[in-house]
């Protein structure tokens, strides 16, 4: 389960954002405390080596109460980000994690707003309020949206899906065996 959750730390991170404190417990490359994300993955090993902070350091390693350290910067992202850090600054406070959704800052995390953020959505179809009502059983309502969308495992579909079978109706042995014939043509099923 764990590295189900770790394969998705790149949709989640760019939800999330660290406000900096005193910086000693946030890793300047790794910690998403920019908009750019994580520096490490914003200016590559090319960043890493040219400006010549190590990777291990920390934000108060960068920061020395007053100000930002940071190297002369050799490229166009390297521009960016001083750019960036002059308009923040450490604070005497621990640092702390705030969900972004819609570039809005939340007060706690909520698992639908992101969901609703990550997933790809359709329009409702003119069906759905006669398929999804709370009287209905969860298995015959799935069973009804599977062959509305005409997603049955039929023989015709598993022999496109490149199983070798044989594709004509078990139950009468006479046509192929598709949703239309098992529902509406098949004589055992009428």
């Amino acid at each position: 389960m764990f590295r189900k959750i770790l394969k998705l730390h790149s949709k989640a991170i760019q939800f999330l954002n660290i406000k900096i404190g005193c910086g000693d417990s946030n890793f300047f490359w790794w910690a998403p405390c920019t908009p750019f994300g994580s520096l490490h993955v914003f200016l590559g090993e090319d960043g890493l080596s040219l400006l010549g902070i190590p990777l291990s350091a920390t934000v108060s390693n960068i920061w020395n109460g007053t100000g930002w350290v940071l190297p002369p910067t050799q490229t166009e992202r390297q521009v960016l980000l001083p750019s960036y850090l002059l308009t923040i600054g450490c604070s005497s406070q621990s640092a702390s994690p705030v969900w972004f959704i819609c570039g809005l800052p939340q007060t706690s995390f909520s698992l639908n707003a992101v969901w609703n953020q990550i997933r790809s959505s359709k329009p409702e179809v003119s069906w759905a309020s006669l398929l999804w009502h709370k009287t209905g059983l969860a298995r015959h309502q799935t069973t009804t949206w599977l062959f509305l969308l005409n997603r049955n495992p039929t023989l015709d579909r598993l022999s496109a899906w490149g199983y070798d079978m044989e594709g004509t109706c078990l139950l009468c042995g006479v046509d192929l065996e598709t949703r239309d014939h098992l529902f509406f043509e098949c004589s055992f099923s009428i």
